[in-house]
């Protein structure tokens, strides 16, 4: 048997002339009863701390207890949550925020096309989701602020060499319409047939005509042009540089949920359009399309007017 130990625990009242509740002393023993004759109270945890038992019934209220102290964390956090939900993208993609960003009547860098008969080149196509050895025709497009030339390759799919001609003089003007700065890497335009989304990058853009079509009778092949000759000319040299990191912080957020989803591959194609649209197209978007993007990426945008890039023929 142990020796006794003395322990101090709560006891409520007997008679009026007792307290409330009140401390009361115990010697007790292994298994043995209260010196007064007192059994231990069914209502202590035999654990002492401090010379102290602890109520069970407060052991009980424990797990309540915890979820209440979760409960006041989770609201000291809703702050915090609802600044997420300020700084959600405007849009879900910036292709299609509005039709006048590049219009048909727009001036072309475009001077001439020649044709340079047919070939066999290495070209991507979207319906194989694969790059393949394809017969092409090809032709030559001139652009006044371009020193090289650009090579059209337009899948011989098409039989017609004169249909093939009329698409890539077609596409090749459209592509002349943008900012100077998205042709620079620009060396190849690649046309197919099909319906699958366009593409940039690789020294590229990749078309698919049954698609362009689509976006040309919505309004929006100019815009989507923009946006793969942005892959293709700016991508290497801004998705990844620091200035253009820092500027992403610094906003807080993306523009599109695009870009929120791949803002290694998406943002600067899509902030970029935006920035075009305010800085040189204001007069043709409206205010409220205006307001959401400058509070959504100021930093961008000042991240894209200290780049000092080429705007023509957009700009004189």
């Amino acid at each position: 048997m142990g020796q006794p130990v003395e322990v101090q625990i709560l006891s409520s009242a007997r008679s009026k002339r007792e307290s409330p509740i009140r401390r009361r002393r115990h010697s007790i023993g292994p298994g043995r009863q209260g010196e007064s004759g007192d059994e231990i109270s069914p209502y202590c945890v035999g654990m002492a701390l401090g010379g102290w038992y602890f109520p069970r019934v407060f052991m009980k209220a424990l797990p309540l207890l915890v979820l209440s102290a979760v409960f006041c964390l989770s609201v000291a956090l809703l702050p915090a949550a609802d600044k997420k939900k300020e700084a959600a993208p405007p849009f879900t993609d910036t292709t299609h925020i509005s039709k006048e960003i590049i219009i048909a009547s727009d001036p072309s860098s475009f001077k001439e096309l020649s044709d340079g008969g047919d070939s066999v080149r290495e070209v991507f196509d979207r319906r194989t989701s694969a790059r393949a050895e394809t017969k092409v025709w090809l032709f030559k497009v001139v652009y006044a602020d371009r020193a090289e030339p650009t090579e059209v390759r337009v899948n011989k799919e098409f039989s017609d060499v004169t249909k093939a001609r009329s698409l890539a003089l077609k596409y090749a003007k459209v592509v002349g319409q943008l900012p100077a700065c998205l042709r620079m890497d620009v060396q190849t335009i690649t046309i197919h047939d099909g319906k699958k989304p366009c593409g940039g990058g690789n020294h590229g853009i990749l078309i698919h005509v049954q698609q362009a079509e689509m976006h040309e009778r919505d309004g929006f092949l100019e815009e989507v042009l923009f946006h793969e000759c942005t892959h293709t000319s700016l991508d290497a040299v801004h998705a990844s540089a620091k200035g253009w990191i820092d500027a992403q912080k610094a906003d807080g957020g993306f523009i599109s949920t695009n870009g929120a989803e791949h803002p290694m591959r998406e943002d600067v194609a899509g902030s970029f359009l935006c920035y075009f649209a305010v800085k040189y197209r204001q007069d043709r978007i409206s205010g409220d399309l205006v307001s959401k993007i400058t509070k959504a990426m100021p930093a961008r945008m000042a991240y894209f007017e200290s780049q000092k890039l080429d705007f023509r023929p957009c700009v004189k």
